[in-house]
This record gives structure tokens, sequence and C-alpha cells, in this order.
């Protein structure tokens, strides 16, 4: 089972658009105001430098870039400079 974390004001909004029924509405409020409340967990990882990647230059030559993993999720990708979080996973990376 995959936890996603949602709005619920949103969700409400949406059953209101959805169900036209008055009572259809006040049940499934009244499901959603009895769930508990999740707050997302903060991920921190770092980059780690797997390897170089080889670009091939158009006057000639090559040019190389690191290639990096994040320490989260694994994923691999080739930037001159990493960003500051992980486009997969969406971890901020320190250090």
């Amino acid at each position: 089972m995959r936890d996603d974390l949602i709005s619920r004001e949103d969700t409400k909004q949406a059953i209101r658009h959805k169900f036209k029924t008055l009572a259809e509405r006040c049940e499934i409020n009244e499901v959603l105001n009895s769930m508990p409340s999740v707050q997302p967990k903060k991920k921190t990882g770092h980059w780690t430098i797997i390897g170089k990647v080889f670009i091939p230059l158009f006057r000639g030559g090559y040019e190389h870039e690191f290639k990096y993993k994040c320490s989260e999720c694994g994923f691999e990708h080739a930037l001159p400079i990493p960003k500051n979080f992980c486009p997969n996973c969406g971890a901020k990376m320190e250090g």
C-alpha cells in the first residue's frame, strides 16, 4: 500500500463537485474528518559521484561531466552542478 499525501480541503472540494446530494457529501465528509492527519517526512540525502559521462563536442573532441547518484532513491543523472534536490524523489541534498 502506498501512502499519498493529499489535501483534505481539496478532497472535500472535489467531493462537492462530484456528489450532488447533501446526504452523500455529509457522509463522505464525516469519513474524511475522522481520518488521522499525516505529516510528510522530510527526506535529506546527498549526491555521490559514480563516474564520468563523455559528451562529444561539435568542434571535435570530448567534454566530460560527472554522473551523480541520489543516496535516497538511487536516481542517476549527469549535470555540471547537481541541483539542491533530487528531481526523482524530492530529497533535499546536503553538503
